[in-house]
């Protein structure tokens, strides 16, 4: 048996995964290293089910990837999953502005991970990640200022496998070439536009005549570094004088509440920075959200892709923030985890005569700045005068027969005897995002 093969079987055994149990998919470009990937696993009596995305950036280069890809699988018998994406996908990206090579990473790596669950019966994901990738990916970290969880480099998980991490590529090529395999080229390696190619062509020969053992001392770092986030973790879930709650499935996406009482600790601003990190802050909004606790209530920051507030003794993030009228539950008690969020209110309606009430007629929306109110003023004006915060005020909700504002909570009775009875409930005494509460109770 080949060196490179056998590696795959050491690794299998560390991991625990030897013999195997269960299927492997493996993330195939078509180039040299995920090719002699495919070779080494073959060799090593696995035959792995291949998935290839063509995203059709290179046009019929991108193809001609994917038809090797199809060859490869007729050639040995394999399952394959080869997706096309249109040509639409790359320019709506482009058009917006976005980062497509990033795009193209979420892309794949959520289609494997569907793939694995639902197709593949839980399934091992496999990449040819190897060494210098490793070690390129530890140095752009470092030259961007990602943060201690991205110096951790490639990270295996139990589902998601990387055998390759500590082979070279000058050893993946004398395979290649003792064994005359033949893969594709991605014409756009050789363009330094994109940072690991600059990274690669210009920074790594530099370091290399200086610090020839440099990509392994990288990755021995990168082990450090990924064992010390293990137990970040680890000690992030449990409970602890942080005050740090997070909730990643959610209605309202990733939601997360930092109390203002784990300030104190000296691991705060460290681990504060790594929970908004996880939720797509860049560092600059990192370091605006130090000053956040200096923030009246009901002010925000952006951040990621959601909006951090500030609350009366905490922050918290959501993706996309609650509505006056939405049902949350309220934090608290023992089962306090599996809530979501602390003191919003809460409005409910229920139809008294359903046969009359045609529901197509009927809406509920937030409040519009010319929407009346009573006295002949706006309903805006109506409900400052009455107390309600203005971060409040901005959704606060509005019930509308044809699109018509009819009645909203606190601002005037509802006369709709018959036909619909709104009820609604304030769950103070705690707002998220303000700690005024006019009226507790119900209405």
């Amino acid at each position: 048996m080949e060196a490179l093969s056998q590696v795959l079987l050491d690794q299998l055994d560390l991991r625990g995964e030897w013999p195997l149990t269960r299927p492997v998919l493996l993330s195939i470009s078509g180039g040299r290293d995920s090719v002699a990937l495919l070779h080494a696993f073959l060799g090593a009596g696995i035959r792995p089910a291949l998935y290839h995305c063509c995203y059709q950036l290179r046009g019929e280069d991108s193809r001609s990837d994917a038809r090797l890809v199809e060859d490869l699988a007729e050639t040995h018998g394999l399952e394959a999953v080869v997706d096309y994406l249109p040509v639409s996908w790359s320019q709506n990206l482009k058009s917006k502005g976005e980062n497509l090579q990033q795009a193209a990473r979420l892309h794949r790596y959520r289609r494997l991970e569907e793939l694995r669950v639902n197709r593949f019966m839980n399934a091992l994901v496999v990449t040819a990640h190897h060494a210098e990738d490793q070690a390129e990916t530890v140095l752009m970290a470092l030259l961007k200022g990602r943060g201690s969880a991205r110096l951790a480099g490639l990270v295996d998980t139990p589902d998601l496998w990387r055998p390759w991490l500590q082979v070279r590529g000058a050893q993946i090529q004398a395979y290649i070439e003792s064994n005359q395999l033949s893969y594709r080229e991605d014409q756009s390696n050789a363009s330094d536009t994109y940072d690991r190619n600059f990274v690669r062509m210009h920074l790594a020969p530099l370091i290399s005549q200086r610090f020839p053992s440099w990509v392994e001392a990288l990755g021995r770092e990168a082990k450090d570094m990924g064992r010390l986030e293990e137990g970040l973790r680890a000690w992030e879930t449990q409970p602890n004088e942080l005050g740090i709650l997070r909730v990643l499935d959610s209605p309202y996406g990733s939601f997360l509440s930092m109390d203002e009482g784990g300030r104190a600790h000296p691991m705060h601003t460290l681990l504060a920075d790594r929970a908004w990190y996880s939720l797509g802050a860049n560092r600059s909004q990192a370091e605006a959200l130090r000053g956040a606790w200096d923030l009246l209530p009901g002010k925000k920051l952006a951040c990621g892709h959601g909006m951090v507030y500030r609350c009366r003794k905490a922050l918290s993030f959501f993706e996309r923030t609650p509505l006056a009228w939405d049902p949350v539950p309220v934090l608290g008690g023992p089962d306090a985890q599996l809530e979501l969020l602390r003191g919003w209110h809460r409005l409910q309606w229920t139809v008294e005569n359903p046969s009359i009430f045609d529901p197509t007629k009927w809406s509920w929306r937030p409040v519009r700045s010319g929407d009346s109110g009573p006295r002949s003023e706006t309903l805006l004006e109506a409900l400052a005068r009455m107390g309600v915060p203005q971060p409040l005020r901005v959704d606060w909700p509005v019930l509308c027969y044809k699109d018509e504002p009819v009645w909203s909570p606190w601002v005037a009775d509802l006369d709709l005897e018959g036909a619909l009875r709104v009820t609604w409930t304030w769950t103070g005494p705690q707002g998220l995002i303000s700690s005024h509460d006019p009226r507790s109770g119900n209405g």
